[in-house]
């Protein structure tokens, strides 16, 4: 059975639905949810009202079942919501949660299977950092770099001023400096900018200083922080807003926000990545086997009636494709994060 097909068919009676009917796969299931439907329409007027669903929900539970959860299956099959469900809408229910689980463990055997081509691919680098990486004489590799990005800030002006600057950001790590470029009149400048410095001991400190540029011959400091290298020791990149050191004739500074990773040992932080790859690996399996207990459970007669396939508040197959659907979403930021670190320009 062409189970893509089946899963952009969400409505039985479409043409892609109708030309599915020659599928017998397809059919018998057709056919088995009618019957669902009728043994449920008690009085046989090709509608089901909330009390023949309480009555049938009863029945089959062989007690009371909860009124809660029964209330919220009804409401969720009744598409249009006139207290009545249609053999139409009955069955789409049905399609719409196998398509929702279909569609989510496909893309969770996809991610497992990106998931190990990343490990494997870190696997690799490993292996070549072992081989080049060798630590100097303050047991930092010789490859050690410090990456920041500069992000933003916000109230260089200070605390309800109104005034507007040209803010610009000068950083110095050792013997190393870089700056960002000069942002027009504004007290909540956006910079993005990235910069990358050679660290030899690990007891250096990043030091930046927030200026405005008042004239072609004048610059106004406006804060300054610094940020210890060795406080970046476990190589996870820090995302932070730190508060400003105001010069000495003036109270407050604002914020600014950075993104700071130190990587001393390549070794270190390439089996770093690779156990947190197995353990979310680990999760995701798991994932499978949830999503594949839930299909199986959806595809038996009555499947998605039963109460455990409903939460409290939302039907477990919408519960599901919200979860994942984050979940997707933050390891795909996680991966372009990985996949662009520039780790002593090697790629």
């Amino acid at each position: 059975m062409n189970i893509e097909r089946l899963s952009k068919s969400q409505n039985y009676d479409d043409p892609l639905a109708v030309d599915l009917m020659s599928d017998p796969e397809y059919r018998d299931k057709m056919d088995r949810l009618k019957k669902e439907f009728s043994l449920i329409d008690s009085n046989g007027d090709s509608f089901i009202t909330r009390d023949e669903l309480l009555r049938f929900l009863d029945q089959r539970a062989k007690e009371p079942f909860d009124r809660e959860i029964a209330d919220q299956i009804f409401k969720q099959i009744d598409d249009n919501q006139d207290n009545s469900v249609t053999i139409k809408e009955f069955i789409n229910t049905y399609l719409d949660a196998e398509r929702i689980l279909s569609d989510r463990l496909r893309e969770v055997e996809d991610l497992i299977e990106d998931l190990h081509a990343r490990k494997g691919g870190f696997i690799k680098k490993l292996k070549e950092a072992k081989r080049s990486d060798a630590p100097n004489t303050y047991g930092v590799s010789d490859k050690s770099e410090l990456s920041i990005n500069i992000c933003e800030a916000k109230q260089l002006a200070g605390h309800g001023a109104t005034i507007t600057h040209n803010p610009y950001v000068h950083l110095s790590c050792g013997r190393q400096d870089g700056e960002t470029k000069e942002v027009k009149k504004t007290v909540d400048p956006v910079w993005n900018e990235d910069f990358t410095f050679n660290i030899e001991r690990g007891d250096e400190v990043l030091s930046l200083v927030i200026r405005s540029r008042e004239s072609v011959t004048k610059d106004l400091e406006l804060g300054s922080i610094e940020i210890p290298v060795a406080a970046l020791k476990d190589q996870i990149e820090e995302d932070k807003w730190y508060t400003l050191r105001p010069p000495a004739d003036r109270e407050d500074a604002g914020q600014i926000r950075v993104k700071a990773q130190w990587i001393h040992s390549r070794v270190k932080y390439f089996e770093s990545m690779i156990s947190k790859l197995e353990e979310e690996i680990a999760d995701q399996d798991q994932e499978l086997d949830n999503f594949k207990r839930y299909l199986a459970r959806l595809r038996k007669p009555f499947g998605f009636l039963e109460a455990e396939n409903w939460s409290s508040k939302y039907g477990a197959f919408k519960k599901f494709e919200t979860e994942t659907n984050l979940k997707l979403n933050q390891l795909a930021r996680d991966k372009f994060k990985t996949e662009n670190l520039n780790l002593y320009g090697h790629t």
